[in-house]
């Protein structure tokens, strides 16, 4: 599974490769795309592309456009000792976008995912 981030990180992992940066752009007849599907067609491009993770996640909708966009990369973990974040009980890291959220939240505030 492709980790997707907003940011130009993604906690408790290092970016060893930039791969490239992966762009989908189309028409409002794509009704039935939002942010969600949008995250999955990037993930999809990251596989092809060999990359595991997408950081600077973009999504804009400007009236009859949709545009997304981030960047490619390969990430690989950084060692528990040197990630202080991680002994926090109450913190975690989100699945699906690797985002921290409070564990006793039930959906990830950035993503939505369970």
């Amino acid at each position: 599974m492709s980790i997707i981030s907003k940011t130009d990180d993604i906690p408790a992992k290092r970016i060893v490769k930039a791969l490239e940066t992966i762009v989908l752009k189309g028409s409002k007849m794509w009704k039935s795309w939002n942010e969600a599907i949008a995250m999955e067609r990037i993930r999809q491009k990251a596989k092809e592309i060999g990359a595991n993770a997408v950081i600077n996640f973009r999504y804009n909708e400007d009236g009859s456009h949709i545009f997304c966009t981030g960047l490619g990369v390969i990430v690989e973990d950084i060692e528990a000792t040197s990630s202080p974040m991680k002994e926090n009980n109450n913190v975690s890291f989100c699945e699906n976008c690797g985002n921290k959220k409070q564990s006793s939240h039930k959906f990830c505030p950035f993503c939505g995912t369970e």
